[in-house]
């Protein structure tokens, strides 16, 4: 797969300067281990951990579809976004809110920042 396909299949990151533009892109990819990759190219997340939808809104959350097809798409997950030094405690150092279609229903899960490269919520 291209970087293209992997980043639509996978997800990724894109971060903006002040002026929106855009200063890097990094692909999403699971891993036991750091690849090689010096700890400030990486980010290590905790387990999911359920959350209210009350929690989501108080976030300020976005939501964002996920692409039909992808791999997070077809472990369930239907929306997504990125949240940082929100009224979320685990999120501090960021973290991923992502809807999931489980038996029932839906349920809102966080994947937390635990390590690796340090983002700055600014506008730098």
């Amino acid at each position: 797969m291209s970087l293209g396909q992997r980043f639509a299949s996978r997800g990724g990151m894109v971060f903006l300067n002040s002026d929106s533009q855009v200063i890097d892109v990094r692909e999403l990819a699971s891993s036991s281990g750091t690849l090689g990759q010096p700890v400030a190219n990486t980010l290590s997340f905790s387990s999911a951990e359920v959350i209210t939808d009350e929690q989501v809104v108080s976030s300020g959350c976005n939501m964002h579809d996920v692409i039909e097809g992808s791999t997070h798409y077809q472990l369930g997950a239907r929306h997504y976004c990125w949240v940082m030094d929100s009224a979320l405690s685990q999120c501090t150092n960021g973290c991923f809110i992502y809807e999931l279609v489980v038996a029932g229903g839906t349920e809102k899960v966080v994947f937390p920042v635990i390590g690796g490269m340090v983002i700055s919520a600014q506008n730098d």
